[in-house]
């Protein structure tokens, strides 16, 4: 049994097997590097977002500083950190200011103790312990 296609149905099936194939080749060669183009291009607007974040924190780094610089010179006009030889001496000097404080708010000092001396973050921690009677006043 012989089959024979008109010329139009030849050309008509020719097309659509070379349309097969351009669709073929196009999803297993063309669509992949699009894609890979693609997806470069996400990461690169993804870091060009972070180096515009970093360069933001670079800016305020001097003003930080300096507020930083700032917030020292008053802690330190304030009193707040106490250097000593040793532990036990500054801790002698919170219990005096702890004392004076108390008294002079009508309270009364049961007792106080120096308990540790402690490295963290670059500070001496001294920890004082202490008990003390008064009113909310």
């Amino acid at each position: 049994m012989s089959f024979t296609l008109s010329p139009l149905l030849r050309r008509i099936l020719a097309l659509g097997i070379l349309a097969v194939v351009v669709v073929l080749a196009w999803s297993l060669a063309v669509w992949p590097l699009l894609e890979l183009s693609l997806d470069r291009r996400a990461d690169i607007d993804a870091l060009a977002a972070q180096a515009g974040h970093f360069e933001a924190m670079i800016a305020r780094k001097p003003a930080l500083e300096r507020k930083a610089h700032a917030l020292r010179q008053d802690v330190s006009a304030a009193g707040g950190f106490w250097n000593g030889p040793s532990g036990a001496a500054v801790a002698a000097v919170i219990q005096d200011r702890l004392r004076e404080a108390v008294t002079a708010g009508g309270g009364r000092v049961k007792s106080t103790s120096f308990d540790r001396e402690a490295n963290e973050r670059g500070f001496r921690k001294i920890v004082v312990q202490f008990s003390i009677e008064g009113t909310l006043d």
